[in-house]
């Protein structure tokens, strides 16, 4: 049994380490540059860090090794050391190494540091709400969704899971679960509807907000009326993230580390959606209803 010099640091966080998956923990440390120097060893992982071979960290392989919560304890301290980051967003990374997490984080106007309970309230509807319209883009690729969302479709955006956004942020955070890889030898499975929808939403939400911000909004509009992509509801789930006028908001995803889930190429990681882009998104909503409302009359 290994015995570990000075544990104080990281006992506090040994109920974390201890239901982490090896396998996670060695996608992560590639995902982020870190070099696998394990050689012929057995039973252990060897990482070094990318910039300086010397620091290097250890992790059993087996979940079940003697003091694995231990072990891994260490290595995510000397993670967040070398990274320069909080151990608690280490932490959550390697605990979410398999899905998508998505960020929205508002940068309020004057003095205001708080969201009213109902701004927050009305923040997550619009998220459920885009992300739904997103997931209906992706599967019927029309204007006009199904007016009644499935069960089914619903199930799987409510299987998203609210995250903490961190001390002193009031940042929304939500996970999307992808299916995680069992084993290395594992054949890489179908995109996931999630990680679909989630390309879909950042996609989308940044091809509104530029049109929006470059007046070019009616011209978008026409053009993709040919081969419809956005909708009244989703610009109006879009209206919801802005808790009051004048706020700004950051959208932005951290990808699954799991390498079965590589980052989707083309899909940007981050959105900043300025108080003229939610004015020009109101107007596309504006624009959009009426359009499908005379589209109703006229069937």
């Amino acid at each position: 049994m290994v015995r570990y010099p000075d544990m104080s640091r990281e006992r506090g966080i040994l109920p974390e380490t201890a239901v982490i998956r090896p396998l996670l923990v060695r996608h992560y440390a590639l995902h982020r540059g870190w070099r696998d120097v394990t050689g012929t060893r057995d039973g252990v992982w060897i990482f070094a860090h990318r910039n300086d071979g010397r620091f290097q960290v250890m992790l059993p392989r087996q979940a079940d090794a003697p003091d694995y919560p231990e072990a891994l304890a260490i290595v995510a301290r000397r993670f967040a050391e070398a990274e320069g980051r909080a151990v608690g967003g280490v932490l959550f990374d390697l605990s979410h190494a398999d899905a998508d997490v998505l960020s929205w984080d508002a940068r309020l106007p004057g003095d205001a540091r708080t969201r009213t309970l109902d701004q927050q309230v009305r923040a997550w509807g619009g998220v459920r709400s885009a992300l739904l319209c997103a997931a209906g883009a992706v599967l019927w690729p029309s204007r006009r969704h199904p007016p009644r969302t499935p069960t089914w479709l619903d199930e799987i955006i409510c299987s998203c899971q609210v995250a903490s956004p961190g001390p002193g942020s009031g940042a929304l955070r939500l996970i999307c679960p992808l299916a995680p890889t069992v084993t290395e030898a594992d054949p890489p499975p179908e995109v996931p509807l999630l990680r679909r929808t989630v390309c879909w939403l950042l996609t989308t939400t940044a091809t509104l907000a530029s049109a929006s911000q470059e007046e070019r909004l009616e011209s978008f509009l026409e053009a993709d009326r040919a081969s419809p992509t956005v909708s009244a509801a989703f610009c109006e789930a879009l209206l919801h993230w802005q808790p009051c006028p004048g706020a700004e908001v950051e959208f932005s995803v951290t990808w699954a580390s799991d390498p079965a889930f590589p980052p989707p190429p083309g899909a940007p990681e981050q959105v900043r959606l300025s108080p003229e882009c939610f004015s020009g998104i109101e107007r596309a909503a504006a624009l959009l209803r009426s359009a499908e409302s005379a589209a109703d009359r006229a069937a």
